[in-house]
């Protein structure tokens, strides 16, 4: 399996409100995450590495973090707003956007 690159398990835990100490989403978040890193990119038309935060390192920007984040939620949770959820961050990731043609 792929490993998150910008979003860590205890961020995912902490989105979709999953004990830190507890140890059995773990896999699927994993999973979870790298799947919406990938996402994200495929929206973005671009590496995710192009929207880390100016002070450099491999954090990355916050709206475009809060949108994997969210994409993350929806895949968890099945009682999750799944429209809203997703448009939610699709709007975050919008601005960033390139190479949309006409």
């Amino acid at each position: 399996m792929a490993e998150p690159r910008f979003v860590t398990l205890e961020e995912a835990k902490a989105q979709v409100v999953v004990d830190e100490d507890v140890g059995l989403h773990d896999d699927r978040l994993g999973r979870l995450i790298v799947a919406a890193e990938l996402w994200a990119e495929e929206f973005l038309n671009r590496p995710l590495g192009d929207l880390v935060t100016a002070t450099g390192g491999d954090e990355l920007r916050e709206d475009v973090k809060s949108a994997i984040l969210l994409h993350v939620e929806f895949e968890f949770d099945p009682d999750a707003q799944k429209d809203a959820t997703i448009q939610a961050a699709e709007r975050l990731l919008w601005p960033h956007r390139i190479e949309l043609g006409i």
